[in-house]
This record gives structure tokens, C-alpha cells and sequence, in this order.
């Protein structure tokens, strides 16, 4: 049963749902040097792969992220734009996929599958924030410093910036907990917000 107070505060990160969104750090920086503006819509992606390779993060890919925005406006990071133009859109719309949500990307090509609108909108004011990897052999969270940063949809993401909230999350008691409560992909044990977090009886103190 899902706790009232644990909600809103437990996010998947953001389903891109075409790789021509993803750039090397080189070419990133490529970007902004020709254009300083496209810093605006450049961020580090984070993966769950990345977090499972250590405890000290940071990153390995960058990608275009236009958020919400309209054409008009994305139109005006011209470098980027025109990566998404040649390497998403004709994805999209070649696609032979159909239904609701293939037509409603295939009409905003620009933007992801998958937003995160409401992550987006819970990390805004924190500096840090606590992330795990949505499948891993072992479970661990990590305090990440959240610095033009962009969640992947294999992540778990909590917004919270508290180190006693991140010690109960790596307690036993939890780790155990998230076993039982979580499912399985190919043996190995998934943690995922609304059965591992939204369920756990946390104690009324760090969050």
C-alpha cells in the first residue's frame, strides 16, 4: 500500500525515446562554441550504467534537451535544432509504430516521449539530490550535485537533499525491503518509485 507522505517526491527519470538526442562531450562543446546559447539546452545525462560504475559520478554523455518548448523557440538554438531535425524527425516519422503516443511525438518530433515534468519541477530548487539505479545486482544511492543534470528513465531519482533521508534509504532494512517489494528484469532486482519508495514506512524524520 503506498504511503500518502511518500508521494511526489520519488521520479523516473525522462524517455528520450530516439538516440539523435545524444552527443559526446566533445560535441557538446563543439555546439557552444559555435553558438554560447546552446549551453541553454546542453545537459549531462545521467544513466543508471554510469551509476553503477562507481560512487563518484559524472557522466558520460550529454544530450539536447528542448523540454516543453514550442518549434519557434527551439528553432532558435539553430546548431542543436538542426541535429534533432536530421537525426530525430525522420525516426519519428518513418516509424511503423502507431497509436496515441507515436502520433503525438511524431507532431512535436523535437521533444522527448517522456518529459519528467513533474522531477523536473521537484528538483529545481535543491543543490543536490539522491539517485539509484533502476536495475543493479546491488543497491546503492548516491547523493548527486544537481548541476545542469538530466535523468534517465533507468534511474530513480528522490528529491531530497538530506544525508540522514540518504542513510535510511541505505539502510538494510530498506535494501531488504526494496528486494521483496521490487520486481525482477533477467534475475537481477529492479527498485522502482511507486512499489519500493512509495510503500516503505520511513520514519518521520529526514525527508
Amino acid at each position: 500500500m503506498k504511503i500518502k507522505r511518500n508521494s511526489n517526491l520519488s521520479f523516473q527519470g525522462v524517455i528520450p525515446n530516439a538516440k539523435g538526442f545524444l552527443l559526446s562531450f566533445e560535441e557538446a562543446d563543439e555546439l557552444i562554441k559555435q553558438n554560447p546559447k546552446n549551453k541553454e539546452c546542453l545537459k549531462i545525462f545521467m544513466v543508471g550504467k554510469d551509476l553503477n560504475q562507481g560512487w563518484t559520478w559524472s557522466g558520460s554523455r550529454m544530450i539536447i534537451d528542448f523540454q516543453d518548448w514550442s518549434l519557434e523557440k527551439a528553432m532558435e538554438y539553430k546548431e542543436c535544432f538542426d541535429i534533432v531535425k536530421k537525426k530525430v524527425k525522420p525516426q519519428r516519422l518513418n516509424t511503423t509504430f502507431t497509436g496515441p503516443q507515436i502520433k503525438k511525438i511524431q507532431k512535436v518530433w523535437w521533444q522527448y516521449q517522456f518529459m519528467a515534468k513533474s522531477m523536473r519541477q521537484q528538483l529545481k530548487p535543491l543543490k543536490q539530490f539522491i539517485a539509484t539505479s533502476r536495475v543493479s545486482k546491488y543497491r546503492f544511492f548516491m547523493m548527486i550535485e544537481n548541476k545542469n543534470i538530466l535523468q534517465d528513465c533507468a534511474t530513480v531519482v528522490i528529491a531530497s537533499d538530506s544525508f540522514s533521508f540518504l542513510g535510511i534509504l541505505s539502510s538494510k532494512i530498506h535494501i531488504v525491503w526494496s528486494k521483496y517489494q521490487g520486481c525482477s528484469l533477467g534475475g537481477t532486482k529492479t527498485y522502482t518509485n511507486t512499489t519500493c519508495f512509495e510503500t516503505f514506512p520511513f520514519p518521520l524524520v529526514g525527508i
